[in-house]
């Protein structure tokens, strides 16, 4: 199961009679389109008496993927109703990257953010990535001068990501990097 090594998105809802699940994420649904396989991983819940239980795993086979409004929309066939699909819903969803369309010259997964050195525009070193967040919006979490600051990914502020080479470049405007 390790070779799930996308993290696609929390199933958010369902959709339609015919048990297709709505995907919480920011990737592009034509990059999911070829993939076959999904890990649905379950957070551990309470049950009718309190006690915490943990759902296991499972591993679905992908029917069909498609986009709607800026979601992702998946058919697994082992829920093949709405009312199947349901008893998912929270799940995360993990595919394999292997599975995945091409990236386009200018898309990285976020998770390849993690650990790249940060630069300034000037071309010094200002720390590395630690975390990256999907809220709202992505913010990045920059190790600096020994504590973490919070950087939003838009390309104002990071022109330019170099998955290759390691490094992203930060527009260290006035008070981002400093209390």
């Amino acid at each position: 199961m390790d070779d799930y090594d996308f993290a696609l998105g929390p199933i958010v809802a369902v959709k339609g009679l015919k048990g297709e699940v709505k995907i919480k994420n920011d990737c592009r649904a034509e990059l999911v389109k070829g993939a076959k396989h999904a890990l649905l991983k379950f957070k551990p819940q309470r049950d009718e008496k309190g006690k915490m239980t943990q759902r296991p795993d499972s591993d679905c086979t992908i029917g069909g993927a498609y986009a709607d409004r800026g979601t992702v929309i998946l058919k697994l066939d082992q829920y093949p109703d709405r009312t199947a699909a349901e008893s998912i819903i929270g799940a995360s969803v993990h595919l394999k990257r292997s599975e995945l369309a091409q990236l386009l010259e200018d898309e990285w997964f976020l998770t390849d953010l993690i650990g790249l050195d940060c630069f300034d525009t000037e071309g010094t070193h200002i720390g590395k990535v630690k975390d990256v967040e999907v809220q709202a919006n992505t913010i990045l979490t920059i190790v600096y001068e020994s504590k973490e600051v919070l950087v939003p990914f838009v390309k104002a502020l990071v022109p330019d990501v170099d998955i290759k080479n390691g490094k992203l470049i930060i527009n260290a405007i006035p008070g981002l990097l400093s209390d």
